[in-house]
Parts: C-alpha cells; sequence; structure tokens
C-alpha cells in the first residue's frame, strides 16, 4: 500500500507548509495493505507532530479513497483527523542514577546526580542537542539517548538501563524530563576466539583494534576490528557473526567472531 495525498483535518495547528512536509515524507515509502499498515501511517503522523512540540497530538484515520489499483499494491488518498492539542517547550533534562558496586555486588542509587567515576550532570546533559526553552523536539531527545548509550557502551556497561520520566507542566507548557540511569555491570574483555585465522594473524589484528583480554569492553571497538579484516583479510563481518556471551559472576564479555572462509595471509603481509 503507497499513501500518494494526505489529508489532515481538525486542529492540526501546523502552517501548511509542514503538513505539506509531514505528507510527503509519509508517502515516501510503502506499508503493509492492512490494519497494521494503516497504524504505522497514524504514527507515523502523530511522530512528527511530536517532533514539533505537539506531545498529546491524536490523529484518526477518517476515510480513505483508491486512487490507483494493481495486482502489486494499491495507491490511497487518507483522510486523518489531527488534534495537536498545546504545544510544549522543555523545561529541563535532570539526571537519577542507580550505580553497581562490584565489591558489595549491589546497588545504590545518588540523590545528587554526580557520577562518581563516570559522568557529571553536566556532561551527560552535552549528549542532548535540545536546549531549556526550545521546542519539545522527541527526536533530539532520542539522539541524546542514544548518544548516551553509547558513551557508556564505550565504558563496558553493555546493560545500561534508561528510561525517560516526562512531567508535564500544564500551566507554562514545559516538559521536564527526568531520565533514570541504571549502570549495571562494567565488563571486561574474556575469551576471544577468531576461528579460520592464523592465530598470530588475529592477535595482532585484535591488538590494532583495541581488543585485548582483560581490558574494559568498549563496544566501538568492533566496528574497528571490522574495518581491519576488510582492509587486511577482505573480509566482511557482519553484525550476526559477531557473538558476544556475558559471564556476570565474572563480569566479562566473551567475544567470538565467526569468520567462515577468508584468503589468510602470511605474517609478513599483514605486518606491513
Amino acid at each position: 500500500m503507497r499513501v500518494s495525498q494526505l489529508i489532515f483535518i481538525g486542529q492540526p495547528a501546523l502552517s501548511t507548509a509542514i503538513q505539506e512536509q509531514i505528507a510527503e515524507s509519509v508517502g515516501t515509502r510503502g506499508y503493509d495493505d492492512d490494519e497494521e499498515g494503516m497504524n504505522e501511517v497514524l504514527d507515523g503522523i502523530r511522530d512528527a507532530w511530536l517532533q514539533q512540540g505537539y506531545f498529546n497530538t491524536k490523529a484518526d484515520l477518517t476515510g480513505t479513497q483508491i486512487v490507483d489499483e494493481t495486482a502489486e499494491t494499491r495507491t490511497l488518498a487518507v483522510t486523518v483527523s489531527v488534534i495537536a492539542g498545546k504545544k510544549y517547550r522543555l523545561g529541563e533534562i535532570g539526571f537519577e542514577f542507580t550505580i553497581y558496586n562490584p565489591a558489595r555486588r549491589s546497588r545504590a542509587i545518588l540523590d545528587n546526580g554526580e557520577v562518581q567515576g563516570r559522568f557529571s550532570k553536566s556532561d551527560l546533559r552535552a549528549f542532548f542537542p535540545i536546549k531549556e526553552g526550545d521546542v519539545f523536539d522527541t527526536h533530539k531527545m532520542q539522539q541524546g539517548l542514544e548518544a548516551l548509550r553509547e558513551a557508556y557502551g564505550k565504558m563496558g556497561f553493555i546493560n545500561l538501563s534508561q528510561m525517560p520520566v516526562t512531567k508535564v507542566d500544564e500551566t507554562n507548557d514545559l516538559i521536564t524530563v527526568t531520565v533514570e540511569i541504571d549502570e549495571g555491570i562494567q565488563f571486561h574483555i574474556g575469551r576471544i576466539e577468531v576461528p579460520n585465522v592464523d592465530a598470530q594473524i588475529a592477535s595482532k589484528l585484535l591488538a590494532e583494534s583495541g581488543i585485548t583480554t582483560g581490558d574494559v569492553f568498549d563496544s566501538s571497538r568492533i566496528e574497528e576490528f571490522r574495518k581491519q579484516l576488510r582492509t587486511q583479510l577482505s573480509v566482511d563481518l557482519k553484525a550476526d557473526d559477531v557473538t558476544r556471551s556475558l559471564e556476570a559472576e565474572r563480569e566479562t564479555v566473551d567475544l567470538f567472531f565467526y569468520i567462515y572462509s577468508c584468503a589468510t595471509p602470511t605474517t609478513d603481509s599483514v605486518s606491513n
């Protein structure tokens, strides 16, 4: 199913130009020709309004008309009732932390918001590309959460849990967000296996990628190792070819790189 025309009725609030941009964006992709596909269209519309600060937008299907139909797909004109509601801005972003203590194997909540040995509140706040008073853009909030997860991932916190909790100030049309962070265990690299590659060559490429047993696990090093394999062994290592086995008791992660076949060069050729 494709949507060639989107008509917004109700109280959309947004300018005609922005509505046209949203309609064009939603119509650029195909959808399953069923109720689930139509729900996906409506979700895309709500998400577009959320990005503009309309946090409580309602979007309901009111009508469809077939524009074209072939054996492969139907093309529709769709009418959607949009009730935008209020436009909100960001009040502030705060953080609450649950920290794992390896010595006690327990967790503790820090009330002051300063993470000892990790990130300060100001460091964490910098991950979010949105300022207090800006239109509350859910996409920018998501960008911040992804950047936060990536930063923690580079420090071995594979099981990081982050939950944004919103509080709406209806009087001032502001939304305050508290990100509840549970760091979990900091993992170090345990066993490493690279089948079908000469052990000496594999060891060298792993070392050049920063993957060494005992080091804090840095998730970005996997991509570096993938580049080394591609450059020096002409091997394309896919995401499905990498397995991580977590050992919570030992606080380690074992890595298995399944390389099924490759032209193994001599050690000298790799060392150049």
